[in-house]
């Protein structure tokens, strides 16, 4: 009899531990205002995680613990084949912004996604903010900690961001750039546009003046450690050296270089060709062309290969 009644009492536990678990270890799935969060195929969220409202799931999403997906405001919309990392919040402004993820995504630890559009195979870093009207396009990676801050509209193709560097307002960058540690990219007073194959090295400073000079950077160009690009428009092709300085509305010509320390003066018009240095800089000769193969492009193909090193 007792022998009986032990095991009784066991299933009996064993259910109450099972209706506690259960009560106290699920997926928090709630309708708002008439909206129901729809999935995919072959998902797993975690017992704490939180989807919210107006969401639509692909196939093969993992929502990982005290994650949180609030489509309360505006919609969301995951792609297929998408982790969100523990502790990720996902969110929109209502009547403005919704947040859209495409296929192959990783959302690391803690990051924050709001309001932004995010395009296929982009790794997103631990801790790292995306704000109202981002846009990250394919192959991009952002790293942990990074701060992209709202109306940073653009960012192209298999992209590196270092985890500090810091991206800010009007910006729109093109594919195959790379943005190193300590740089910051302040486009809050007047725009900022960067083309493809730039790479934008640790401490350099790229800003404009408000209301008069914006900064436009082209394609294949360098920009050392530490230099400062202020309003002023840089043409394909050039290599600006380390701790130099570019003042607003000079215009650097292709095939160009800049020489390490060199000052660039308000409105100094640089030849294309050319290679300036001192302080002021003057020209000092003009390129020849080993010297734009074995410099400006080599560094420029170079940078593509150490971002690529941090991409793994």
């Amino acid at each position: 009899m007792l022998k009986k009644n032990l095991k009784k009492l066991t299933f009996n536990l064993k259910i109450i531990f099972l209706y506690f678990a259960l009560k106290t270890n699920v997926v928090f799935i709630k309708s708002v205002r008439g909206y129901n969060p729809k999935f995919g195929k072959d998902c797993y969220f975690a017992e704490n995680s939180t989807i919210i409202g107006d969401v639509i799931i692909g196939d093969q999403v993992s929502i990982w613990f005290q994650a949180v997906i609030r489509g309360d405001v505006n919609s969301i919309r995951i792609g297929n084949k998408v982790n969100i990392q523990d502790g990720v919040i996902i969110h929109g402004t209502y009547k403005k912004t919704s947040t859209n993820i495409g296929d192959n995504v990783s959302i690391g630890h803690n990051a924050i996604i709001h309001g932004c559009k995010l395009h296929d195979n982009v790794l997103i870093g631990m801790g790292s903010i995306i704000m109202d009207n981002c846009v990250i396009h394919s192959n991009s990676i952002i790293a942990a900690g990074a701060v992209l801050t709202q109306n940073t509209i653009e960012f192209g193709k298999d992209c590196y961001f270092a985890e500090n560097s810091t991206i800010i307002g009007d910006v729109i960058i093109g594919d195959q750039v790379s943005i190193w540690f300590q740089a910051v990219i302040r486009g809050d007073v007047n725009s900022i546009r960067i083309g493809n194959k730039v790479n934008i090295q640790d401490g350099v400073i790229i800003h404009g003046t408000y209301k008069k000079t914006s900064t436009n950077i082209g394609d294949n160009v360098s920009i050392g450690h530490n230099a400062i690009i202020h309003g002023c428009k840089l043409h394909d092709n050039v290599l600006i050296g380390m701790g130099s300085i570019i003042m607003d509305n000079c215009v650097i010509h292709s095939n160009s270089i800049i020489a390490a320390g060199a000052v660039l003066t308000q409105n100094t018009i640089v030849p294309p060709g050319s290679i300036f240095a001192g302080i002021p800089a003057r020209k000092i000769k003009e390129i020849d062309k080993k010297l734009q193969k074995n410099e400006v492009e080599r560094i420029a193909e170079n940078y593509n290969l150490y971002a690529s090193w941090y991409k793994k």
